[in-house]
């Protein structure tokens, strides 16, 4: 083996390591950006408490918004994506509007915001839905069950795209 064929080698292992570096850098940069740069709104919660074995304890959430029954919006079916339109009332934030198309920010009444969802069912215009990324919140080991039930602060940016931040019990910060 030539010099040149051994300093190849190298090279492309060298671009290849790099190329799976960056690509984490960008997904952890994205997911910083997302919640800094986001809206913050509240919603109410309903828990449950598993365990995950490769990311530990965690806090499974379930929400009120989730059940769309007398919000008005467009026919969706099972597995669609649609964006759910949320408006301030109070102390929540609560669904008043969805639609099969991602609308512009600058369209949303007021301060609204949207956050992405999927149909999990639809019978008689009752919809159904889950939010991405809002279902699980990763709590320190040992730390326990939540003392009551939390609100989930959540990040949403103009896109629809949500994260949860962090719970609140009694206003305060958990755990």
């Amino acid at each position: 083996m030539t010099l040149f064929a051994r300093h190849r080698r190298l090279a492309i292992f060298a671009v290849i390591v790099l190329a799976q570096v960056l690509v984490v850098l960008a997904l952890v940069v994205r997911e910083e950006r997302l919640l800094a740069s986001g809206t913050e709104i509240t919603l109410e919660v309903v828990p449950v408490d598993p365990r995950d074995l490769l990311r530990g304890d965690y806090v499974t959430l379930g929400y009120k918004a989730q059940n769309l029954e007398g919000v008005s919006g467009d026919f969706a079916s099972v597995g669609e994506t649609i964006y759910v339109v949320f408006e301030r009332r109070g102390t929540y934030w609560v669904p008043t509007d969805y639609n099969r198309d991602r609308l512009s920010p600058s369209s949303l009444p007021g301060d609204a915001v949207q956050i992405e969802a999927r149909v999990t069912s639809s019978n008689l215009g009752r919809l159904r839905v889950d939010y991405p990324n809002l279902d699980r919140y990763y709590i320190e080991a040992g730390s326990g069950n939540p003392p009551s039930i939390p609100d989930a602060v959540v990040s949403v940016t103009g896109g629809g795209e949500a994260r949860l931040v962090r719970l609140l019990i009694d206003g305060q910060p958990w755990p």
